[in-house]
């Protein structure tokens, strides 16, 4: 379905969405939805995905997370989370299957929450 690259981000990305949701509650975790997850995923009408990216961080930064601290696990994975892969248009089909495109945090949860088997 896709990369390890992918796979990987598309987990922490799940993560960080239920630490978001819950408010940094472990408590709170189990009574997250998928429907509050794919919202937080979501572009606001007009939106791009960077406005995505950027509304995930602020929530990082009132959770008490500096994104650039470097001893703050959490940033640190947020970091490989809001790469920028970039977008070309002119991919063969085999290249956009090979080649990577987009933030790290979409292009690996979008595909997780669209698998079928997938539900909370």
């Amino acid at each position: 379905m896709f990369g390890d690259g992918e796979a990987s981000d598309g987990a922490a990305g799940l993560a960080t969405a239920l630490y978001l949701l819950a408010g940094g509650s472990a408590a709170a975790v189990a009574g997250v939805r998928r429907d509050q997850v794919e919202e937080l995923v979501g572009r606001r009408p007009g939106g791009t995905d960077g406005e995505v990216v950027h509304r995930w961080e602020r929530g990082l930064r009132e959770l008490g997370h500096d994104p650039e601290a470097a001893d703050d696990p959490v940033s640190t994975r947020w970091r490989v989370l809001r790469t920028d892969f970039g977008e070309d248009d002119d991919l063969t089909v085999i290249e956009e299957v090979l080649v990577r495109q987009g933030y790290g945090l979409l292009s690996g949860l979008r595909p997780l929450l669209a698998g079928r088997r997938m539900s909370f």
